[in-house]
């Protein structure tokens, strides 16, 4: 499911042509001094057990882990760049996210932007966090989940973005809201394997993506329009295994303008409720705290100032 190769160091069997991922791993692995070089592509374990537990892993685990910080890798992983400690540990993730693509090795997050949004890209979400998953503005929801590879930090980003105010935004002349309700009958036969072709289902799913994209938010408030049409699923409270709340585009028609957050909608967002605190988050070069940042200016990044809202604004 994380599209990764796990592996174990057992007796070489045979030679093996890289015409897979995975048999570009094992080929380029193979004739490496273990104990000094890592493997580019392969996630090494260091026994048996663990093996199998990475080896059936899913991509909602890799995806979770990454909680308190969103990165994109590409800066990490650029030709000749070796990171160590918790960077290195995600080598692979990112050599086989190019190499499942046929990318070069001086491909950015920026060049491979465009997988973002297709059902395969989740190893692509994962390595590039940032510039997939961190803006409901930008990114269309589908897919922005952690089983689909979203980091849960860089979603924490959009749910938490500090620019952003508990008011609709103007969907039907936003971009991520077209292209959530263009991609919209593909992604549902995909997922289901269910053909919307010349039948009563697709005139509906059809008709529904028409309406959003007249109406925009104001259609959600309306009980014909709030649930999908195939699994049933309301739109404002997104679906954990396919696509993000639209409630973050959307949070007064999803009924979020509420005093107590207790009594808010699921999927409404959090920067409707806005907390007056710091987030602790791994250490990025000098920068351990949210102290250090503000002292070098980082508030200005809308990224860093969510993480760091009581340093950088004083609530």
């Amino acid at each position: 499911d994380v599209k990764i190769t796990v592996g174990f160091s057992t007796a070489p069997f045979q030679d093996v042509r890289a015409t897979t991922v995975s048999q570009r791993a094992v080929d380029e692995y193979i004739f490496k001094d273990a104990e000094r070089e890592p493997a580019k592509y392969i996630l090494m374990q260091a026994d048996l057990q663990r093996f199998n537990q990475y080896r059936t892993m899913l991509m909602t685990e890799p995806a979770e882990e990454i909680a308190s910080w969103c990165i994109n890798f590409d800066g990490f992983f650029l030709p000749g760049n070796t990171p160590e400690g918790i960077e290195g540990y995600y080598s692979p993730h990112w050599h086989s996210a190019l190499a499942g693509l046929g990318l070069p090795e001086n491909t950015s997050c920026e060049d491979m932007a465009q997988f973002c949004d297709v059902d395969s890209g989740s190893l692509v979400r994962l390595v590039c966090g940032e510039t997939c998953c961190s803006s409901a503005i930008h990114n269309a929801a589908w897919f922005k989940v952690t089983a689909l590879g979203c980091p849960a930090g860089c979603l924490k980003e959009a749910d938490q973005s500090p620019a952003r105010t508990c008011a609709d935004t103007h969907a039907n002349s936003t971009p991520s809201w077209d292209a959530f309700w263009d991609a919209y009958p593909s992604v549902i036969e995909n997922s289901t394997g269910q053909s919307l072709f010349n039948n009563t289902v697709g005139s509906q799913v059809a008709e529904m993506a028409r309406e959003m994209k007249l109406q925009g938010c104001s259609a959600l408030s309306n009980s014909r329009w709030e649930r999908e049409v195939v699994l049933g699923w309301k739109w404002c409270e997104g679906f954990e295994n396919l696509f993000a709340p639209l409630a973050r585009l959307c949070p007064e028609s999803c009924g979020c303008n509420v005093d107590d957050p207790a009594e808010a909608p699921a999927g409404c967002p959090a920067f409707c409720y806005p907390r007056c605190e710091d987030t602790i988050f791994p250490a990025i070069g000098e920068v351990a705290t949210c102290a250090d940042g503000q002292a070098l200016g980082w508030c200005v990044d809308p990224g860093f100032q969510s993480l760091c809202r009581k340093s950088c604004t004083g609530c």
